[in-house]
């Protein structure tokens, strides 16, 4: 539903992002990535990529850049955090991130909170959780039509793994 539905001004989301701040010291920049239908995979892992090329700038535009961001934040430590489709989202922004050189910005790892992953061939977790209440696999394979490139399958778009 995220890749639909949500975004960094929903309630549910900014009161996580409020909720990883109070917990760990930590500056969280949110993102607001295109929404499916209109924006289909991959729009948001380059939209995720373009906010990530954003911060390194902050860090390395000494006179421009963020001022609040170079003075508070440590560009050494950052992390890419996802939920649920946000999860699938960092997961692949995080494997193209690789080729990028990112000079003073380190990613030191992604945190994927119950991502969204699926094939056609279903896993076990998606059978144990096949009629879930609120997204069983009927709704899941709907949410993936609207995400998916028009023509192409979970199978051909996401191949690790499968």
């Amino acid at each position: 539903a995220g890749r639909i539905h949500f975004s960094i001004a929903s309630t549910i989301i900014h009161e996580k992002c409020n909720h990883i701040c109070s917990e760990v010291p930590s500056i969280v920049v949110a993102l607001d990535y295109g929404l499916a239908p209109e924006n289909r995979l991959p729009s948001e892992y380059h939209d995720t990529i373009d906010a990530v090329l954003w911060i390194k700038n902050q860090a390395l535009d000494r006179i421009n850049g963020e001022k609040w961001l170079r003075e508070f934040g440590d560009f050494s430590r950052c992390y890419l955090y996802g939920v649920s489709c946000g999860g699938n989202i960092a997961f692949n922004s995080a494997l193209k991130l690789l080729n990028k050189k990112l000079e003073s910005l380190r990613i030191n790892g992604a945190i994927l909170n119950q991502p969204l992953f699926g094939g056609k061939m279903r896993t076990k977790s998606e059978m144990r959780l096949a009629t879930d209440p609120f997204f069983p696999l009927p709704v899941i394979d709907v949410l993936w039509d609207f995400a998916l490139p028009k023509g192409k399958e979970r199978d051909m778009f996401f191949p690790i793994g499968r």
